[in-house]
């Protein structure tokens, strides 16, 4: 009990008591530049429109895997696997590069 009032005590006594979040305010782009907050909120606002865009990817993406999965089970031969491969992994490549691109035009607005 007189461990947990001297600990209580030293939190008292120091100029600012220590917060979960302190080792993370360096980490945060508004805690040292000062901005004011409406720039702060513009800030958050389009890391919110990138994250709410990767995750629709993301969930389009799992999809459309998903869908290239199930049509592998179809395939009756070699070439029929070989071409649903083909359709599939030119779609993802086409996919990421749009993203990419969709991203990058996020970043510059």
């Amino acid at each position: 009990m007189a461990r947990a009032s001297t600990q209580a005590e030293n939190v008292k006594a120091a100029p600012k008591a220590f917060s979960a979040v302190d080792p993370f305010m360096s980490a945060w782009p508004m805690a040292s530049s000062g901005a004011s907050p409406p720039a702060a909120l513009e800030s958050f606002r389009r890391m919110s429109e990138i994250q709410m865009e990767m995750t629709r990817f993301w969930v389009d993406r799992a999809r459309k895997n998903a869908s290239a999965l199930s049509a592998f089970v179809t395939c009756r031969s070699p070439q029929d696997f070989l071409e649903i491969w083909r359709n599939a992994a030119i779609e993802a490549v086409t996919d990421y590069a749009d993203e990419a691109a969709r991203l990058l035009d996020h970043t510059q607005k």
